[in-house]
């Protein structure tokens, strides 16, 4: 322990007896006037008082139980001055005696206050109570400090007041102007507010309702209301925190005009302080720092333009992203929009019209002369076999086909035929199973089934239709089963006609689930002659422009002829050009993005059938034709070409 440290040490510190407090009394007996030090570890419950005697220069020690700070208070009622040496370098504690003569500068101060000021030791240390108080801040000092703990303060003396402050003198009236000749009467200021006012002192006070104004109210800084603050860290934000909070406040003000209308002011509030986030947001991701105060500024002049939302669902409600993007999406739907004059160029022409397979004119000749093909020989148009058509029970088993396509792919180098449904080459046996069945393409022959007919003129007809058929194999050939027509006048393709149709004097040989997604006829009730009449009352005319893929067959089915039509398989005309067509699957999802007819397996783990969809075939043929319009005023027209070339 470096405490005094000095060679010449005649003694070393003995061991502590029983009574700490009476070792330290016993020890300072020896020599009351000698100065002492002590030191001690924090925490060790022991300290070293030394001492050293005047002119011998000889160090004496001794060991006590206490702390430091219990030495401190001892050496204190014992009569020493204790305090740290001035050199940093020393770490004990100096106690000198205090002379007890009452003349010195040092001296205690009268016996009835010693126990204060030992109580005041033990709370405040020495340094307090060992001088005698110069009353800088006592009552009788110009400018007296009141003591914060005068109701239980046990100093003696108290370096503060207490003495408890005058009250504030009441405010001077000003005198009244003297009358006198030659004097000028003395002018006053009025009285200063009373410090108790709540009006800061730069500010001026509101003016009383019963006094007049004197002048324009001041202008008020609208506050932000409760949780409208800026979400942002200082650290990452290089725009200043309090300017964004600023000009947050004032568009949230803009925003709360524009909804002030609300039915619900809750609902109004709550989307003012949503957009205003936003679009403070939007403003400080497009600009910089040099430039974010003049952007919100100019949002806020858009703003005070707009005209005020009537509702929340209103187009006007929003962010000025939001807005952009609804027109964006409403320039994009009005450039899409199908009418009759925007569909002119892409009409068929009767020519072009006959030149894809299309019944131009009702065939001559009878009408339901034969309605069905039952014992009569026929070709099948699957296995190419020849078999007799008949009614009643049908062999399932009967005919080995492919239902896929034949198509030339190069295997290992070597172009050969694949079928597209099983992955077999061209020479390989049918992968599927089913009845014989036939169809017959010739307008003559159809006719004789089953009348064509012309559309009919429709006063209000529907401008723009699409429409898809769902045929199946009976015993009259290819028979319409199923009819789907959506609207073109709207974006979404509204299902106008949704209707089985039942067979006319004909057996079913096969549904076709595969390709038509029938199933099932149960509920057919409507004939082909009253389905057509259904579509009639819809609102389809003469002058409708109906929009389908591949037409000429579903109007066949229809036995319909229809002069306005818009056929997407001629639209997007096949690489290797006429006859060849493009599946409308294919073309969906090259130009539209968009899957149709996705393979599924079946219940039997047999071939992939395709889910198929009148509805879903007949909206992609319509967006279809929107995009094509749209591509095409992009271009200036270009793309409009005659669809027999």
């Amino acid at each position: 322990m470096a405490l005094l440290s000095s060679p010449s040490s005649s003694s070393s510190p003995s061991s502590p007896p029983s009574d700490p407090v009476q070792t330290v009394r016993n020890f300072i007996s020896q020599a009351p006037q000698s100065p002492y030090a002590f030191d001690g570890a924090a925490g060790s419950g022991r300290a070293e008082l030394c001492r050293q005697t005047p002119g011998t220069g000889q160090k004496d020690c001794v060991e006590v139980a206490l702390e430091s700070r219990a030495l401190f208070e001892r050496m204190t009622d014992l009569g020493f001055f204790c305090a740290l040496p001035q050199e940093p370098s020393k770490t004990w504690i100096e106690c000198q005696p205090i002379p007890k003569d009452p003349t010195s500068s040092l001296a205690l101060a009268p016996s009835a206050a010693a126990p204060a000021s030992s109580t005041l030791s033990r709370k405040h240390g020495a340094s307090i109570f060992s001088f005698p108080t110069l009353s800088l801040f006592s009552a009788h000092s110009k400018q007296p400090i009141f003591c914060p703990d005068y109701r239980t303060c046990a100093r003696a003396p108290c370096l503060f007041s207490h003495t408890p402050p005058p009250p504030p003198a009441p405010p001077k009236t000003a005198p009244a102007a003297s009358s006198s000749k030659g004097k000028t009467p003395i002018r006053t200021a009025p009285a200063p507010a009373p410090a108790s006012s709540s009006v800061p002192a730069k500010r001026p006070a509101p003016a009383s309702s019963s006094a007049p104004a004197s002048g324009p109210a001041p202008r008020k800084r609208p506050a932000a209301p409760t949780g409208l603050r800026i979400r942002a860290s200082p650290a990452t934000s290089t725009v200043p925190i309090p300017t964004r909070q600023q000009m947050l406040v004032a568009l949230h003000t803009e925003f709360a005009r524009l909804y002030a209308g609300f039915e619900d002011p809750a609902e109004a509030r709550r989307l003012a302080e949503e957009h205003a986030l936003a679009q403070e947001e939007e403003v400080y991701k497009a600009s910089s720092k040099m430039t974010y105060r003049n952007s919100v500024i100019h949002a806020v002049a858009r703003l005070k333009k707009r005209p005020p939302a009537p509702f929340p669902s209103s187009p006007l409600c929003g962010t000025e992203s939001v807005l952009a993007a609804r027109a964006a999406d409403e320039a994009h739907r009005a450039a899409s929009r199908l009418s009759r004059a925007r569909l002119a160029p892409y009409v068929l022409s009767d020519a072009d019209r006959a030149a894809w397979g299309f019944t131009v004119d009702v065939p001559e000749g009878e009408s339901d002369e034969r309605p069905n093909e039952e014992g009569e020989m026929r070709r099948c148009e699957r296995c190419a076999g020849e078999f007799r058509v008949r009614g009643g029970e049908v062999d399932r088993e009967e005919c080995t086909y492919h239902f896929g396509k034949a198509v030339f792919e190069r295997v290992s180098g070597v172009k050969q035929k694949m079928w597209t449904c099983c992955r077999l080459p061209g020479s390989a046996p049918g992968c599927s199973t089913g009845p014989h069945v036939f169809q017959h393409k010739s307008p003559a022959v159809l006719h004789a089934r089953h009348p064509f007919i012309r559309t009919p003129e429709a006063k209000g007809a529907l401008e723009v239709v699409a429409l898809d058929c769902e045929m199946a194999y009976t015993t009259a050939g290819l028979s319409l089963v199923k009819l789907v027509v959506v609207s073109g006048d709207d974006d979404e393709g509204q299902v106008l006609l949704d209707e089985l149709v039942r067979p006319r004097n004909a057996t079913v040989l096969d549904l076709n689930s595969r390709f038509s997604g029938v199933t099932s006829l149960d509920g057919a009730v409507l004939d082909v002659v009253a389905v057509r009449q259904a579509m009639f009352s819809v609102g389809v005319g003469a002058d409708t422009i109906i929009i389908g893929h591949g037409l000429e067959n579903d109007l066949n089915a229809l036995r319909l002829v229809h002069p306005r039509v818009v056929d997407t398989s001629i639209l997007f005309p096949h690489p290797r050009g006429k006859p060849y067509r493009r599946a409308l699957r294919d073309l969906s999802r090259e130009y539209l993005g968009q899957f149709i007819q996705d393979a599924a397996p079946r219940a039997d783990g047999s071939a992939p059938v395709a889910e198929h969809s009148a509805a879903e075939d007949a909206r992609a043929a319509l967006r279809l034709v929107q995009w094509k319009i749209r591509k095409d005023a992009e271009a200036g027209g270009k793309g409009v070409r005659s669809a027999s070339g």
